[in-house]
């Protein structure tokens, strides 16, 4: 048996093997380069997930990890069917709401990003302003969403200490039990009672200094 490596005896011209390289390489790259696929999958996902907490499941996997910082060393697990977290109690009470300002597909990790706005009654009572994020959506070759990371993008008037330190410090006088409860080691505990009993709180602090006499 004689075996050649003229491509001239193979019966396969070269360019054919060449051009049947590109276009095996091309099919295996298809799922993760569909990029009005991966914007469209987000895009009902995200409706779903400002309408309906239940049906955002169509596009996501059974387990979703959620990192809320860059530092978190692990992320948070959400899963299929598990009730309401702490967080999602939150929201509800604070009247939360985000949206975005411009979203892209990033071919290189297979995800949807975007900076992103969120807003709530908390933030508002403060004085902060809406807390920006760059948000990633992952996703895995049948296309759900796998992987949420927050990443803060900090503006001057985001919230931080300075908003927070002088509700803590009036409540330490006149409400010490009252914080103590709900913010245990300066703590924020998402609940639905303790984002009502925030809400109270602050705006307690906000009447007393209404109707403190000018000096």
């Amino acid at each position: 048996m004689n075996i050649t490596t003229n491509n001239k005896n193979t019966g396969i011209p070269f360019v054919h093997i060449s051009v049947l390289i590109v276009v095996m390489m091309l099919g295996c790259k298809s799922e993760h380069t569909n990029t009005g696929d991966q914007l469209k999958i987000f895009d009902q996902y995200y409706k779903a997930e400002n309408a309906d907490k239940e049906s955002k499941w169509d596009y996501i996997s059974d387990t979703l990890k959620v990192w809320f910082s860059e530092d978190d060393p692990v992320p948070d697990l959400r899963y299929r069917g598990e009730q309401k977290d702490g967080w999602d109690e939150w929201d509800i009470v604070m009247n939360s709401k985000s949206h975005y300002d411009s979203i892209w597909y990033n071919n290189k990790i297979n995800a949807v990003q975007g900076v992103f706005y969120e807003d709530n009654d908390f933030y508002r009572l403060l004085g902060a302003s809406a807390n920006k994020t760059l948000r990633t959506y992952s996703f895995n070759t049948s296309n759900k969403i796998t992987d949420l990371r927050y990443e803060t993008i900090t503006e001057q008037n985001t919230l931080s200490k300075r908003h927070m330190e002088p509700v803590y410090r009036w409540a330490l006088v006149n409400e010490p039990q009252e914080i103590a409860q709900i913010f245990p080691q300066n703590k924020l505990v998402p609940s639905t009672e303790n984002a009502v009993r925030w809400k109270n709180l602050i705006k307690k602090f906000h009447l007393q200094l209404e109707n403190m006499p000018e000096e």
